[in-house]
């Protein structure tokens, strides 16, 4: 659901939701980093950021979500440095970038 959200993302989004499991915030208009930090968030199971305007590199800290099921990033302007991500049965897989 859109909720007309705009600016960017909190710096410290991962240290002040430890607890939170869902973070739903897709079809805004959402700028900025994903911060690495949001691993601290350890019992995400739900990320959708999908339709925003968010930018630069996907975290690699997204791996360490242990309970992650669901992860929607599509439509962003997010970079993967011809990295290959696969979202797997909960694990999030990140191959070596070509170099």
């Amino acid at each position: 659901m859109e909720n007309s959200l705009y600016g960017n993302l909190p710096l410290d989004i991962g240290l002040s939701c430890p607890n939170l499991e869902t973070l739903y915030l897709g079809s805004n208009k959402l700028s900025g980093h994903i911060q690495s930090d949001i691993s601290n968030c350890s019992n995400l199971a739900l990320v959708d950021f999908a339709i925003n305007l968010l930018s630069g590199p996907i975290p690699r800290s997204l791996g360490n979500l242990k309970y992650l099921r669901s992860l929607n990033l599509i439509l962003n302007l997010l970079s993967i440095l011809e990295c290959l991500y696969i979202f797997e049965m909960g694990n999030l897989m990140i191959w070596p970038c070509k170099t």
